[in-house]
């Protein structure tokens, strides 16, 4: 008897006689269709059993629901007319939860403190609600601002999570204040990023503690909180111009082709790392003019995320900042066109009547 087959069954296309499998007939598989089911079955239970998931509400996981990837409402409709009034914080519908938030690792006792046990601390819920916040971010700027580029979009999004703006959030609404702990803390850097974190906990413990509107809840509330930055982050990106339309408007205002002008923009700072990232540079870049009675007269200043953004960004700011002494150089170049175009009409003149002069003695 010889050796069993391992896939001793064909599929059924192939169980006629008068069809053969070749390499070039036989059809690929889908990777899913590939895998290794009862070995990645064997997996996850051994997973489960080792390292059971955990609702934050006790017993098994309960997933978060997530709603569709939709268009939401504009921006503008969740500013409050009153520009001091925020949105009302949300509620932690879970007692246990609500206490984890407001609990600093140093109030651990017992066991707890002994092994680094931080199951009852805000640590695992700043971990979780650090990704929930930049989900939300991401998202709301996904579907706002699909124009821009994924490096635009990651600027703006570092704009509305980074640990400054989220302290200055979580001091709004007071909730250092509930952790007795913080304010033992005398340096300035490490109780930011600690009262970062206790609204990162707070977020991830909205979510959790209502898993089937949660996640909604924290995207309205964060949404009607970010609007304004969001509002002028956006406002901001409209009133970059294409570079070359920008130096079409400058030229207006200063460029002569006689006159002698020159327009430099001169690198003031060396390029800075974005976030410590090593692809990612702010580029930085003054307009300065020479002419029209100026003498390399700093106009403006820009940076970006590109030379080009930058010397746009300082065009933008000439026109901002220094538009009493651009329109000064304006009047210069319209009172020196109007001399030139005088001295060419005079000299047209002068040729002209040496013309009739030459063409009247020829005759005589």
């Amino acid at each position: 008897m010889g050796k069993k087959r391992r896939h001793s069954q064909l599929p059924d296309h192939h169980d006629s006689p008068s069809e053969s499998i070749t390499p070039s007939s036989k059809k690929r598989k889908p990777i899913n269709e590939r895998e290794k089911p009862y070995e990645e079955a064997i997996s996850k239970s051994e997973l489960n059993i080792e390292f059971p998931e955990q609702s934050f509400l006790g017993g098994g996981s309960d997933y978060v629901k997530f709603p569709p990837f939709s268009h939401s409402k504009p921006l503008n409709e969740y500013v409050m007319d009153d520009a001091d009034e925020q949105p009302d914080l949300p509620e932690i519908w879970n007692k246990e939860l609500a206490k984890k938030v407001f609990t600093h690792k140093a109030m651990r006792t017992g066991e707890a403190q002994t092994t680094g046990d931080e199951s009852m601390t805000y640590e695992t819920l700043e971990w979780l609600g650090d990704r929930y916040i930049e989900l939300i971010a991401v998202r709301l700027i996904a579907l706002r601002f699909q124009h821009l580029t994924a490096h635009k979009k990651s600027q703006m999004k570092e704009g509305l999570v980074n640990n400054v703006q989220l302290a200055k959030y979580s001091r709004a609404y007071h909730l250092p204040e509930k952790v007795k702990h913080l304010y033992y803390v005398d340096n300035e850097k490490v109780r930011m990023k600690m009262e970062a974190d206790i609204f990162e906990a707070y977020v991830a413990a909205v979510i959790e503690s209502d898993p089937d509107h949660g996640y909604s809840i924290a995207t309205k509330w964060l949404t009607a909180l970010w609007a304004p930055k969001v509002l002028s982050l956006g406002h901001a990106e409209k009133r970059i111009l294409n570079i070359d339309e920008a130096k079409a408007r400058l030229n207006k205002y200063l460029m002569h082709s006689s006159a002698g002008i020159t327009i430099d923009y001169v690198e003031y700072r060396k390029p800075k790392p974005i976030n410590n990232q090593r692809y990612y540079y702010t580029f930085f870049r003054a307009l300065t003019v020479t002419g029209w009675g100026q003498d390399g007269t700093v106009l403006g200043r820009g940076s970006g995320s590109s030379a080009k953004e930058a010397e746009c960004r300082a065009i933008m700011n000439a026109f901002d900042e220094s538009m009493p002494l651009l329109e000064e150089m304006y009047e210069k170049k319209l009172e020196f066109t109007e001399k030139r175009k005088k001295a060419k009409e005079a000299q047209a003149k002068e040729d002209e009547a040496k013309k009739d002069e030459a063409k009247l003695n020829a005759d005589t």
